[in-house]
Order: structure tokens, then C-alpha cells, then sequence
């Protein structure tokens, strides 16, 4: 992942997993105060417990500046920042 797509396309601050390694690096998540309940508007929020997530299901942690750079490679169609094509090798 870091070799094929993060790499080419500038993504130094991502990570493929969210392990605990980089956990100090990762934003607080936040979630309902009472998740037993249905979630009112403006209802209150309590820090989510971490959450560990080391297998392939879509657990990439990057940074704003580093999902643009990946968004501008979906939406000029698999073009990278220097012309070469990413969805072809997929």
C-alpha cells in the first residue's frame, strides 16, 4: 500500500493500519453520551473508546492534506500527481 499508492501520490502521513503505534497521532473520536438511546439533536458527546483496527477493511489513517491528494487521483481517473495512471493496476 505505501510502495503502490502512498508513496507515488505524496501521502507521507498515512498509515495503512490503525494500530496502537499511531495512536498518538489520530484524532479523538467522539460518539453519543448514551449510545443506548436513540441520539437527540444537539444531543451531548463522550469520548469513543480506540478501537484497534490492524486487518484490511478500509482502516487507512491519513491526514486531510494527504485524502486530498488521493480524491484528486480518483477524480482526474486514476492520474497521479506526475500523469501516471493508479486504477489501472488495480
Amino acid at each position: 500500500m505505501r510502495q503502490r499508492v502512498f508513496n507515488p501520490l505524496g501521502m507521507n502521513a498515512s498509515d495503512p493500519v490503525i494500530t496502537n503505534g499511531i495512536r498518538e497521532r489520530v484524532a479523538v473520536g467522539y460518539g453519543p453520551l448514551q449510545p443506548d438511546r436513540p441520539f437527540p439533536v444537539r444531543g451531548k458527546l463522550a469520548e469513543a473508546p480506540w478501537i484497534e483496527v490492524p486487518e484490511a477493511a478500509g482502516s487507512i489513517a491519513a491526514t486531510a492534506s494527504d485524502m486530498g491528494n488521493y480524491l484528486q487521483m480518483l477524480l482526474n481517473h486514476g492520474a497521479g500527481l506526475r500523469g501516471e495512471c493508479y486504477l489501472k493496476n488495480f
